[in-house]
């Protein structure tokens, strides 16, 4: 079988997601950022990071792909815990907590972000 590349990876991964979000939930998703992150760790955790970053600063205004956000990083978790990819999964683990704590903190005060944040990840 032929090695895969960059983005037949991401390929399978979003399928992966989107299947998953079908079986699971009626949630339909707003964003690549599934894809971006599987393109990402491709490259290692210093280029996951960099898009974590940047998604976190470009995004945090949109609570609908902030919170689609926080749902792929905990969804990344799992897809390389069932992996057997422990430390690609603690990863997205801490980015998962650290996004969480961040959107919390910083729509706290909306009750409307809130309750639509719970009702996508939970």
């Amino acid at each position: 079988m032929e090695q895969m590349n960059v983005f037949q990876y991401a390929n399978v991964c979003e399928k992966m997601f989107e299947h998953n979000l079908g079986c699971l939930t009626s949630y339909e998703r707003k964003t690549t950022f599934y894809a971006d992150l599987s393109i990402a760790e491709w490259y290692g955790t210093e280029s996951v990071k960099e898009t974590y970053d940047r998604v976190m600063k470009e995004w945090i205004g949109d609570v609908e792909y902030i919170t689609e956000f926080v749902l792929c990083l905990n969804w990344k978790c799992w897809e390389h815990y069932n992996n057997n990819n422990q430390n690609l999964s603690e990863f997205y683990r801490d980015l998962y907590r650290k996004a969480d704590e961040y959107f919390l903190e910083h729509y706290k005060n909306d009750r409307k972000a809130i309750d639509y944040y719970y009702e996508v990840t939970d």
